[in-house]
Order: structure tokens, then C-alpha cells, then sequence
């Protein structure tokens, strides 16, 4: 459980994510259970945590399996856009859904600065 202070602290670098062409972001549980997020909806809230999850795990196994070393981070590329996975230390995840387009570069590089920020929190 962490303190309201943390809360905070995870709620405002979970906005500073939210820049042109970010839609959401969530900081999950490995199990998917919210931690933090801008959606303000349960449900696409709930739907973010566990299908991030779920990718997180076959991510895992597939790098395992192939040799590749430990996971970094999992990017799934859909039409209209797409999510971004990466872990936070052992115990949470960090999911970014990006509209079509968007540079991924300026946000993989932002999401490593608040990875290493969040690590304290949670």
C-alpha cells in the first residue's frame, strides 16, 4: 500500500507521460491491478491493467524461450496506434497507449525517466 504522498507523486509522473499523441497511461500490478492511471473509467481501466499484464508475460516467456535475455519492454503496433509495456523493478508494470504516429523515440526515452522515479514508489 503506499501513502497519499506517493500516491501523488505517482499521479503527477503518470501525467507527465501525457504529452501530444499519448492517449493513457497506467501503472499496474504484474497481476494487472491498478496502482495509478489517467483513465478515469473503471473499465478501460481494468481491460488496460490485464491485457498489459497478459503481454508482459508472453513478452517474458518469448524472450526466455529465444534466448534473448532479460525483457525490456514489449510494443505491440496496431492500425490506429499503439501500447508501449515496460516493467517497473519486480513488482509493477508501466503501459503507454499511443495514438498513430507518435514518435516513439521521445517516449520510450520519457518513460525510462519515470520508470527509474517510480522505482522508489512502489
Amino acid at each position: 500500500m503506499t501513502t497519499a504522498a506517493a500516491q501523488d507523486e505517482i499521479t503527477h509522473l503518470l501525467t507527465s507521460l501525457k504529452t501530444n499523441g499519448v492517449k493513457s497511461v497506467a501503472l499496474t500490478t504484474l497481476e494487472g491491478r491498478s496502482l495509478g492511471s489517467t483513465i478515469v473509467d473503471a473499465g478501460p481501466r481494468f481491460k488496460l491493467g490485464a491485457l498489459s499484464a497478459a503481454s508482459l508475460a508472453i513478452g517474458t516467456k518469448a524472450a526466455g524461450e529465444l534466448v534473448l535475455g532479460g525483457l525490456d519492454q514489449v510494443h505491440i503496433l496496431a492500425s490506429d496506434g499503439s501500447l508501449l509495456l515496460t516493467a517497473v523493478g519486480h513488482k509493477a508494470l508501466l503501459s503507454v497507449v499511443l495514438e498513430r504516429g507518435v514518435d516513439f523515440t521521445s517516449v520510450i526515452r520519457d518513460m525510462k525517466r519515470v520508470v527509474s522515479q517510480l522505482g522508489s514508489l512502489v
